[in-house]
């Protein structure tokens, strides 16, 4: 039976190898006669083993040198015996563990193997990294060889294919209204996911894009904003343009690509400002400024809109970054704020998409409209910070490491980097913490 506050798992028939239901067995035709009798072992590390036995498909949850034991030590009725190394089922329903599986965003330097030696350094059970430089456009093919040598790294170290969440690079943006940079974005796109299929990674993370908007003129006194929008002479796109060109992104790389499943980052409703140029007198001098882009998903309904335009919806899912749904006006500081906020979800997008979690803490940044302080919460500045040491708080990720809804998926931090040091310490920190 699944652990209180789960939702319930819906059988896929799509793959007839791996789809299968954890809370039900489904009668099979075999005949081979096996034991009646069904062993259990608890392990640290949880995968699935299916047996098929006596015209049932059973479920076992046993760690992956058990799954071995027990296939030797029966040798007879078992007809299929696969650690399952992907989410199988419909909308990122996986097999139930009941487990945390903490990480962080490793570095990839030298060669993408060395990502899955410095993840387990750490502690991590799940891991992110970089598949190539976020820097430019142009890379270099992905040589069999060091594929082949990242996936058996992953295979001794007992990490899960769909523990391992890449993080697409900076440069990407599905939203863009210029053609050039539309263009390079999805084949960027692609490339990404066909690593992916490589490496034997189920799972990829990208921000969804930045929509680019408006000139504006600004007229500044020491307290007051005045923003007054008219078109660009470089292009227009309205958001509703502008997700459907991600949306349209997404769905032509999925048709190019097997199985990875796209995860949609939340981001913060921030709005990145550039200054074309300043004047000395400040009060009530107006200059004009540019508004360099605003970041679709900081809405929930953003995330929901983009998803209902996917085709395939067994391959679409969302990352839910803290910092960024704080920053966003999304409460997570309390298990209150963290269960409202996950039936907000919920509502809107469907947890049955929440694949993965962004664990950071945020540094806020309290603002001044119309000489009112407003709170960190809503501040739309997406500033990470070390776990406990924001404005969510060690409350905040106390809660959220026992959450039953966020088990068996991959929680990577993404605090700021100091040493291998410091994400060691808070793995260790928030798993000390699950009741």
């Amino acid at each position: 039976m699944p652990r209180a506050g789960l939702r319930p798992r819906v059988k896929k028939d799509h793959d007839s190898e791996n789809a299968f239901c954890i809370e039900k067995a489904e009668k099979v035709p075999v005949s081979r006669k096996a034991p009646t009798k069904t062993v259990r072992k608890r392990g640290k590390e949880k995968a699935c083993l299916v047996e098929e036995s006596n015209a049932v498909v059973k479920v076992l949850k046993l760690s992956n040198s058990e799954i071995k034991e027990e296939v030797d030590a029966r040798r007879v009725g078992v007809v299929k015996a696969e650690v399952h190394l992907q989410s199988i089922t419909m909308n990122g329903d996986r097999c139930s563990t009941g487990l945390k599986f903490m990480g962080a965003h490793v570095s990839a330097a030298g060669s993408i193997d060395t990502a899955v030696e410095n993840a387990v350094k750490i502690g991590a059970k799940s891991f992110a990294m970089f598949l190539a430089s976020q820097r430019q456009w142009a890379r270099k093919p992905l040589d069999d060889l060091v594929a082949e040598k990242f996936r058996q790294a992953l295979k001794n170290s007992g990490i899960l294919p769909h523990l391992v969440l890449p993080h697409g690079s900076y440069l990407m943006n599905l939203g863009s209204p210029k053609p050039e940079i539309l263009q390079k974005s999805r084949d960027l796109l692609v490339d990404e996911l066909q690593r992916c299929e490589k490496l034997g990674i189920t799972q990829f993370n990208l921000h969804p894009g930045v929509l680019k908007v408006y000139h504006c003129s600004f007229r500044s006194s020491m307290t007051h904003l005045v923003l007054s929008y008219h078109r660009s002479t470089c292009g227009i796109i309205t958001r509703d343009e502008c997700i459907e060109m991600i949306a349209d992104g997404i769905n032509a790389a999925l048709e190019r690509t097997k199985f990875v499943v796209v995860l949609l980052e939340n981001m913060s409703r921030q709005v990145k400002i550039h200054i074309l140029y300043f004047f000395r007198l400040i009060p009530m001098q107006g200059f004009p400024f540019s508004i360099q882009g605003y970041t679709i998903g900081g809405d929930f309904s953003e995330l929901r809109d983009i998803i209902a335009l996917i085709k395939d919806k067994t391959r679409i899912g969302v990352c839910f970054d803290t910092c960024h749904a704080f920053a966003a006006g999304y409460d997570v500081r309390t298990e209150d704020d963290w269960r409202k906020t996950l039936k907000t979800f919920d509502e809107i997008v469907g947890l049955q998409y929440l694949r993965a979690i962004h664990v950071n803490d945020s540094k806020g940044d309290a603002f001044m409209v119309k000489r009112r302080r407003c709170s960190d919460l809503g501040c739309r500045k997406d500033r990470h910070e070390n776990i406990g040491k924001g404005k969510i708080g060690m409350n905040g990720f106390i809660s959220m490491m026992n959450l039953p809804e966020l088990n068996d998926i991959p929680l990577i931090l993404e605090t700021p980097w100091e040493s291998d040091e410091t994400y060691a310490r808070e793995i260790k920190l928030l798993n000390s913490h699950i009741a």
